[in-house]
């Protein structure tokens, strides 16, 4: 298949996507930007302020009121690093990990919830297609 034709399934299908579930991840009071942060440190635990800058290409200034907020609320706490202790790392705490599982777990029944029209037959059909198109994606982003 030619990159364009790809891109114009892309094109059709995504807006089908996000429509389809456009109100799931709303089930939280939390700023998105935040919400990204803490599942960025869950994921890369313990780096400090600029990697989660980079890898999320926003401005390190711009995380840093999200990053105080996590704090605040107990779902991420400050380390000095042993190695400069002028480097603040930015760990999650249990808290926060409670939280990111009680989200998950929210919306994976809200997604579970819009799916309820499809056959069995349609649901392993789709659960096999995201599966290859996830594999196919996460290939790309290495």
């Amino acid at each position: 298949m030619k990159q364009e034709q790809c891109a114009e399934n892309l094109i059709s299908v995504l807006p089908l996507i996000f429509k389809k579930f456009k109100r799931v991840y709303h089930i939280t009071d939390m700023p998105r930007q935040q919400l990204e942060l803490l599942f960025k440190i869950g994921k890369f635990d313990g780096k400090p302020i600029s990697f989660y800058s980079d890898s999320m290409k926003i401005p390190k200034s711009n995380l840093t009121g999200a990053s105080h907020k996590l704090v605040e609320e107990g779902l991420v706490v400050r380390e000095s690093s042993e190695e400069d202790r002028r480097l603040i790392l930015l760990r999650i705490t249990d808290k926060g990990r409670t939280y990111l599982d009680i989200y998950k777990k929210q919306v994976r029944t809200a997604m579970a919830e819009k799916l309820n029209g499809y056959s069995e037959e349609e649901l392993f059909r789709m659960t096999e297609l995201l599966g290859e198109l996830k594999l196919l994606l996460e290939k790309e982003a290495e």
